[in-house]
């Protein structure tokens, strides 16, 4: 016959046992789960990413039939306000209807600002801003989204059309808005509105937002953005060697080519050694790459002990870009 003391140290061992597998189960559990959890949120990254990717692919097959029916690109519009220059701004009363890139050297040969923007001549400087890129040309251009009026006498919407859609376009930027619809003393039944241009770009269907914020005149804008409520961004450039003050664009390598970092490498990506512009949205990080780095280490929930490039780099990786030329 077994001793009571016995009987009492077996159970105690067996309860033991009971535990540290029941604590196993529970840890391979949670662990499950957690790779569950990861998976599915790699599974929803995943899907933004082709979504917004589906996205930008579509916004360039537009710019592409832009340019056919119009032998020119869209303009690249001076969305914002730079210092040292009073820039033309079209949702902004009593100022003109468009400021637009349209580079020229000047009459001694030289570069105008306009192509020293395009060149990124100042991007190393202190505060500088990247005038490579517009958030607002491709809702002007694609969309028809210029609904503001030429000025406070002529009651016309700058791009010729009340709601979606426009006249024909200017390589300046401008519409050819027909001068009978611009003159107030025509009646309305006699003014000849000319062929209005269906919007290459529908906002119901494409995954876009047209956001139109006229309220506040200094913060005016007009642009399309993607499902993350970011502003899809539209890339123009110039090659050249940057500094350079006359003369043909020296190229010495690829850096003379002025690809902005956040569309690609020309290094490693031939297609970009010949682009002309480019269609580039943040995909579902949500940041481009050239954010201050407070606001990258915020978006992608690190640190700004992580490294500069190292955020750039992993905010840069999920970028939606597509170039054409």
């Amino acid at each position: 016959m077994r001793s009571t003391r016995s009987t009492s140290r077996a159970r105690s061992v067996r309860r033991g046992f009971t535990i540290i597998e029941l604590l196993v189960t529970l840890g391979g559990l949670a662990l499950l789960i957690g790779l569950l959890i990861v998976g599915l949120q790699k599974g929803i990254l995943m899907a933004k990413g082709s979504a917004d990717a589906q996205t930008v692919r579509a916004m360039k097959l537009a710019v592409d039939q832009f340019r056919q029916n119009f032998q020119f690109l869209p303009p690249l519009v001076k969305d914002v306000r730079y210092g040292k220059w009073i820039e033309d701004h079209p949702l902004i009363d009593g100022e003109k209807r468009v400021a637009i890139y349209l580079p020229q050297r000047t009459s001694s040969g030289g570069y105008s600002q306009d192509w020293k923007d395009l060149r990124g001549d100042d991007l190393s400087a202190a505060n500088a801003v990247d005038r490579r890129y517009s958030n607002a040309s491709l809702a002007y251009y694609l969309v028809g989204a210029l609904d503001t009026p030429v000025n406070a006498s002529v009651k016309v919407p700058i791009d010729g059309v009340l709601g979606p859609g426009f006249v024909a376009p200017l390589i300046d930027g401008a519409f050819k808005v027909p001068a009978a619809i611009k003159d107030p003393s025509v009646k309305p039944v006699s003014k000849r509105t000319g062929r209005v241009y269906e919007p290459l770009m529908d906002t119901s269907k494409s995954g876009l937002k047209l956001v139109r914020q006229l309220n506040d005149a200094t913060g005016a804008k007009i642009e399309l953005q993607d499902r993350g409520g970011v502003a899809i961004r539209y890339y123009r450039w110039k090659q050249g060697e940057r500094g350079q003050s006359s003369g043909p664009p020296k190229i010495k390598d690829v850096k003379d080519l002025n690809v902005p970092a956040v569309v690609g490498d020309p290094a490693n990506d031939p297609l970009l050694r010949e682009a002309e512009y480019a269609i580039v949205g943040a995909g579902p990080n949500g940041v481009f790459g050239d954010e201050t780095t407070d606001v990258l280490a915020t978006k992608l929930g690190m640190s700004v002990n992580d490294g500069e490039e190292r955020l750039r780099q992993i905010a840069r990786e999920d970028n939606a870009v597509e170039v054409g030329r």
